[in-house]
């Protein structure tokens, strides 16, 4: 049974995947990067992209009239606020 969709929603779906896709290879690039070096920056920024991913598959999942999609947007802030809690602990261990 073939399920129809509408190319629009099957164009944003696919669209939201791509980004999350790319959000986790930048991830595993950051996992790599920490495996070799042990810095703590690398981990909060894959620890980051991690969370954006989630959002962005979330968001792909989403109907367009759900409240919930909303609050997949804090899932957002949470990534930004991690990567941002990476960078000022860096420079905050390199100043000291």
């Amino acid at each position: 049974m073939i399920i129809a969709v509408p190319l629009q929603d099957a164009l944003r779906i696919w669209m939201q995947g791509a980004i999350a896709i790319g959000y986790l290879v930048v991830a595993i690039f950051f996992i790599q990067f920490w495996l070799e070096t042990h810095e703590r920056v690398f981990l909060f920024f894959a620890t980051g992209f991690v969370v954006l991913t989630i959002h962005r598959a979330l968001l792909g999942l989403a109907n367009e009239d759900l409240d919930w999609r909303a609050v997949t947007f804090s899932l957002r802030l949470a990534g930004y606020v991690i990567i941002l809690i990476g960078i000022i602990d860096r420079r905050s261990r390199s100043r000291s």
